[in-house]
């Protein structure tokens, strides 16, 4: 997916690509990204005898750098869920840290639709 889809400005000048994108920001994009980061490489990471911090570190990191292309500035606001979904992988495993990662793209998309709302855009 072309990292400029979910900028504040693309969404405003074509607020009909919201709707298609709904599923791969709920749903898709939770998935993939927690199988591979806090599934598999976590695990990996755990097998070779890696502590929980430096494990959540990489993790995180990685993830976030997935998250660059779409703008350096978003990253210190990811931050925090980075974090957040590392907490969740390790007391409750990958399934905790998706369903967390689900609830946080679903506010997103809910903060989007009302914003474009806002704005008079359908």
């Amino acid at each position: 997916m072309p990292t400029d889809l979910l900028r504040t400005e693309t969404l405003a000048a074509k607020p009909s690509i919201v709707l298609p994108l709904l599923p791969l920001l709920l749903f898709v994009a939770p998935i993939a990204e927690e199988t591979l980061f806090r599934g598999w490489l976590w695990q990996a990471l755990r097998r070779q005898g890696m502590a929980p911090v430096p494990t959540a570190a990489i993790s995180a990191g990685l993830w976030l750098l997935l998250h660059a292309p779409s703008g350096m500035a978003r990253l210190p606001t990811l931050l925090p869920l980075a974090v957040l979904l590392s907490i969740a992988r390790h007391h409750g495993g990958v399934r905790s840290s998706l369903l967390l990662h689900v609830v946080n793209n679903a506010i997103v998309a809910a903060a989007i639709g009302l914003a474009l709302l806002a704005t008079g855009n359908k």
